[in-house]
């Protein structure tokens, strides 16, 4: 990801990764479906930093949208006698918001550590076949060590 300051206790942010879904569940023919889906993520946001401006530490809160192209769905299909893989390539997408509360310290001048609770949750779904369809409503907690590249 790349992280720029937009003012003095603002930034600005932009990262891309991949996110992997996996789950099981019964179809109404009684199979056990396993499925696999893999996304490539992108959120755009921002942060509000709260604390002194040459402080080591301080607390922050942020917003963004985030969004999520589902490039591979990967099904294997179980019952009694057989097992049937099905694989489709680009099948939707996903849009939401995003925000998240934390603390970063910094360790030195060039690195720092951070603490955060972070949501995500949908509000456009769209895959063009209804049983492809994923909604995302996360809440997790981070710890991220983070080291700035180039400027010494």
């Amino acid at each position: 990801g790349y992280e720029t300051k937009a003012s003095i206790n603002f930034l600005t942010s932009f990262s891309a990764g991949i996110s992997r879904v996996k789950f099981d569940y019964y179809d109404t023919s009684f199979n056990q479906v396993y499925n696999q889906k893999t996304f490539i993520t992108i959120p755009i946001g921002f942060k509000k930093y709260f604390g002194p401006p040459k402080a080591k530490g301080k607390l922050y809160w942020g917003l963004g949208i985030v969004g999520s192209y589902c490039i591979r769905d990967k099904k294997e299909i179980r019952n009694f006698t057989s097992v049937t893989i099905q694989k489709e390539n680009f099948t939707g997408f996903n849009l939401g918001f995003t925000g998240t509360v934390g603390y970063k310290r910094l360790i030195t001048s060039n690195s720092s550590i951070t603490f955060s609770h972070s949501f995500q949750n949908d509000f456009v779904i769209s895959y063009a076949n209804d049983l492809n369809r994923i909604k995302f409503e996360k809440s997790f907690l981070s710890l991220t060590y983070a080291e700035k590249i180039g400027k010494k």
